[in-house]
This record gives C-alpha cells, structure tokens and sequence, in this order.
C-alpha cells in the first residue's frame, strides 16, 4: 500500500481495525508507528487476523520513498518484489513510471550475468535472484531455489511484465525464435561486446556503480567510474567478480533491519510462528527429489 501520508494512513487504519491488523505497536499511534516504518526499507507491514485462519500480509510504504527506492535500488528490499509479476490493485503514475524504470535495470542486470545466449528462463531466474543476491535468509528462513521457484510457470507474466524493457534494448538483446505461450523455453541471444557491456554496467543505480568502484579499488589504484568502465572493457570477467558482492553491498544491510523490525510490526509470536514456517519450507526445499 503506497500512501502520501504515512502517519495520517497509519492513524486511521488503527481507528478501524486496532489489534486485529496491528501488534501491540500499533498503539504508540500513527507518527510514532510512521517514525518507525522509516528504518531499513521504509516499509511497515501488518498481519492482520483474518477469518478461518486465513494468512496475510500488507506493508505500508511512503509514495516517495517507494518511487525513489525503484529508480535508485538504496536496498532492493521493495523494488525487487516489483521485479516479478504481482497484481496491482491500484494505478498511480508515478509508481508505474518508477517501475518501469525499475524492470530496465533489472533487465540490465540480468544480462550482464548472463552468457550470450539463453533460455527465458534462465532470464526469469536471474532477475528474481537479483534481490536475493546477500540476502541473509537464502538457505535459511528462505528456500535456496526459491527465484526458481518463483520464476518457473510464469513465463508469460514475466514475458509481459519485461516486453517494453525488451524492446528498449532491442539492439543488444534479441529472440532466437518465437516464444511459446505457457513455457520458457525460448532462446534469446545478446550482444557481448565488452565495451557495449561495460557502458550498460555503468547504467545501473549509482549505489550498484559505487559498490562494485569500491571493489574495484580495492584492486586498483583508482576508483572513479571512468577507471571502473575502462577496466570492464578490458578485462571482461570483471562483470561478474563485482557485479554481485556489489548488489549483496546494498542487500543485506537492509534485510537485516527488516528481520529485526518484523518482530515488532508482527508481534513477538507472529513473527516466531512467520520464522518457523520459513525454516520448514527451506528445509523441504533442500530435500532431495
């Protein structure tokens, strides 16, 4: 739920449905509650009580941090869930120009791990993993499958979801053949002049740049972005020694925070119950076939 005003939204939501949607924390009242919603993610989320033991949750996040967190990627805790296919209830323009902005760098990302030529799956994967790259509950609370997961039987919500960023890049980056609905066995080829790949590094959210400029001086004696896109070029398999520990950089951080926070906002047993349900999935997840 994006909403301009975080603690008049938070007031009113508590008025209407007090502990049944919110933890005892919600009774410090909406600025208090809003103040807190603003550590790690910016994002607050509520479990509500819901009939016949139903399951649900919402987070509650500023519009303008929301729209900034898309186009900048400061933790990629909200715009990676908006890199997979979800259902908007609500259109606001804004968000929509944020988000698209949002899908290009994921798609840019994606590529730029990728070998010159794949499946769309394999596409899909990649770009759900972007936000789970650091992400300290892979393998723990979390399957370690789960961008498979999410990825797999979803290639036509995908395929739409990333169609205008495709087609912006449609000079790098082309189909071997045409895509089958239902599957993502499709074949895509793109463009991995060095150069042409260094530039599209250098297009990413300045904090992916900065992470990975840091790394890079830590093996050089330079780390302005000029050096940075200089030593891509020319040595190629840089992309993938940096690009990664660069997203964890700006992941994990904030995922951190967000588990802490989450025993708050859910409530002490919520948020243990939330805990113990995760580790039997990644457990089942690890279970040989």
């Amino acid at each position: 739920v994006a909403v301009d005003n975080p603690a008049s939204w938070h007031r009113e939501n508590f008025k209407m449905n007090g502990l049944k949607h919110y933890s005892p924390l919600g009774l410090v009242g909406g600025s208090t509650v809003a103040r807190i919603q603003e550590f790690g993610a910016g994002v607050y989320f509520n479990v509500p009580t819901l009939p016949d033991n139903m399951e649900a949750k919402y987070a509650v996040v500023k519009t303008e941090t929301l729209c900034s967190e898309l186009r900048s990627w400061k933790n990629l805790y909200l715009s990676g869930r908006l890199q997979k296919p979800v259902l908007n209830l609500v259109s606001n323009d804004r968000v929509e120009e944020a988000r698209a902005q949002n899908l290009e760098h994921a798609l840019r990302t994606a590529l730029l791990l990728l070998p010159p030529s794949f499946s769309e799956d394999q596409l899909f994967t990649t770009i759900s993993n972007i936000s789970y790259t650091g992400d300290p509950r892979m393998g723990r609370g979390e399957a370690p499958d789960k961008p498979q997961q999410i990825a797999l039987g979803q290639a036509d919500r995908f395929r739409e979801l990333y169609a205008p960023a495709v087609s912006k890049m449609s000079q790098r980056l082309a189909y071997c053949g045409k895509p089958l609905h239902g599957t993502g066995d499709a074949l895509m080829e793109q463009d991995m002049d060095p150069a042409a790949r260094a530039s599209m590094f250098l297009e990413l959210p300045d904090d992916i740049v900065g992470a990975a400029s840091a790394l890079h001086a830590k093996a050089s004696s330079s780390a302005d972005a000029h050096s940075l896109e200089s030593a891509l070029a020319s040595n190629p398999q840089l992309v993938a020694e940096y690009l990664p520990p660069a997203i964890a950089a700006i992941v994990a951080p904030t995922a951190k925070v967000q588990m802490v926070k989450g025993f708050f906002s859910f409530g002490f047993s919520t948020a243990f119950n939330y805990i113990l349900h995760k580790l039997r999935r990644a457990q089942q997840g690890k279970k040989p076939n």
